[in-house]
């Protein structure tokens, strides 16, 4: 992602700079080739006499009129070029179909978050949220059906979200999604999963195009950050607490891991 950003970020930028040093090599082009007829020109003539003497003025404001171009010109351009990059950062960092956050997000967020933990010794944990028999909604009822579901759960998990919480959706061992919480240990996350597991349950997922209602469950696995963990680990040890939730009953279930 770093050398596609990179990359795009410097064409943008070398396509900007190109284009205003051209625009600007013909203004300068342009004031010259009067201003040249007029030095050579004899000063005989009172109409060159006069303009010769009003250049002088008109060459000091052209020459300011010059260099105020280039600043606000340079200033757009690093507005435009960081506004690309940010725009092309979001999109990467973008699941296409939900919206939301994607694995790679996820990815950068945990360490970021790793960081913030050690740093100002707080907690956090992670809840994974997995569809219960997703793969029926696929084989019945098609891809279309199965992308709205998605679509759906993860409005209806934006929605239950606190301020401090953020929800990503995870495509590495199957259509998890992540809400990695700030400031919450594990019992607390626990009791989020549960609530949010019990809220997916009692809520209708209509899927208006098709005419159709559908009643969902999830399995959540539940972790708490440790000293010396990596992202890849803390995820690691959701994953297995989601697949022991599912080992439980099958589905509508919360088991946690540490």
């Amino acid at each position: 992602m770093k050398a596609y950003l990179v990359k795009s970020f410097k064409k943008f930028k070398d396509d900007a700079l190109s284009k205003l040093l051209y625009d600007l090599g013909k203004l300068l082009l342009g004031a010259l080739i009067p201003y040249l007829l007029l030095q050579y020109l004899p000063n005989t003539n009172s109409i060159v006499a006069k303009l010769n003497e009003k250049s002088a003025i008109s060459y000091l404001n052209l020459i300011f009129i010059i260099v105020f171009v280039i600043v606000l010109t340079a200033l757009i351009v690093t507005y435009l070029t960081n506004k690309r990059y940010n725009l092309i950062k979001k999109d990467l960092n973008t699941d296409e179909l939900t919206g939301i956050p994607n694995n790679r997000a996820l990815t950068n967020e945990l360490k970021e978050v790793i960081d913030w933990a050690k740093t100002s010794n707080s907690q956090f944990s992670v809840i994974l949220i997995d569809i219960d028999d997703f793969k029926s909604f696929n084989t019945t009822y098609g891809l279309t059906v199965a992308d709205q579901i998605l679509i759906k759960l993860a409005n209806l998990l934006k929605s239950d979200s606190r301020i401090t919480d953020k929800l990503f959706r995870q495509h590495v061992k199957g259509d998890e999604f992540v809400i990695i919480a700030r400031n919450t240990n594990l019992q607390n996350a626990i009791l989020a999963a549960n609530r949010k597991k019990n809220t997916i349950a009692e809520t209708d997922i209509e899927i208006h195009e098709h005419n159709q209602v559908f009643k969902l469950t999830v399995c959540c696995g539940v972790t708490e950050y440790t000293n010396n963990d990596t992202p890849e680990a803390i995820l690691e040890r959701g994953f297995k607490a989601m697949k022991n939730a599912k080992g439980v009953s099958g589905k509508n279930s919360v088991k946690s891991l540490i």
